[in-house]
């Protein structure tokens, strides 16, 4: 499997707010992880309600086949 970074459409968020995104891997094989440049990440949920311990971090783990997770965005 050859990996590749992919650059997609940059999304403008304004910097004096917060946003909840929810991110899923569609994929059937490939898993990610998961950044955005300059911003902090608070996970809050992981697959189907499994409440998470808040701490603030610049990237998301592995998100396997399936697998979802809500994110604040600072």
């Amino acid at each position: 499997v050859e990996c590749f970074e992919k650059q997609i459409r940059p999304m403008h968020l304004d910097g004096k707010k917060s946003y909840i995104l929810r991110i899923i891997n569609t994929g059937m094989l490939a898993r990610f992880s998961f950044s955005i440049s300059g911003a902090s990440l608070i996970v809050i949920e992981v697959a189907g309600g499994n409440k998470v311990s808040k701490a603030t971090a610049h990237s998301i783990g592995i998100l396997y086949s399936g697998q979802r997770v809500d994110v604040i965005v600072h």
